[in-house]
């Protein structure tokens, strides 16, 4: 699934590398939770320049930083990570929801 626009919601670190979460919000501000998706490419954990992705021979993939020379093999492409790394950023907002709404009632 490929998704453009929405605003920058915040990084996720997942996979040892930095992921620009992205989506909406409602009338009132509130990130709209289904709404979310990781950017890709994915960015360096530490300079914060995007990677490059090169396929490997094996079918792995080099991540690669231009600006410090970070480097990481994985087994998955930027794609395929970025729709995991989405998924994590939906739980985590789901999370925090059921946590301010209790938080919400017991102020009450």
């Amino acid at each position: 699934m490929f998704r453009f626009g929405g605003e920058t919601i915040g990084p996720l670190s997942y996979k040892e590398v930095i992921w620009r979460i992205k989506g909406d919000r409602d009338h009132k501000g509130f990130v709209i939770q289904r709404s979310l998706y990781a950017d890709t490419p994915a960015m360096c954990p530490k300079c914060r320049t995007e990677l490059e992705e090169y396929k490997k021979i094996l079918g792995s993939y080099k991540w690669k930083c231009i600006d410090c020379g970070f480097e990481k093999i994985n087994k998955n492409n930027f794609y395929f990570e970025a729709g995991r790394a989405g998924k994590i950023a939906r739980r985590d907002a789901e999370n925090a929801w059921k946590l301010f709404k209790m938080q919400e009632r017991d102020n009450y």
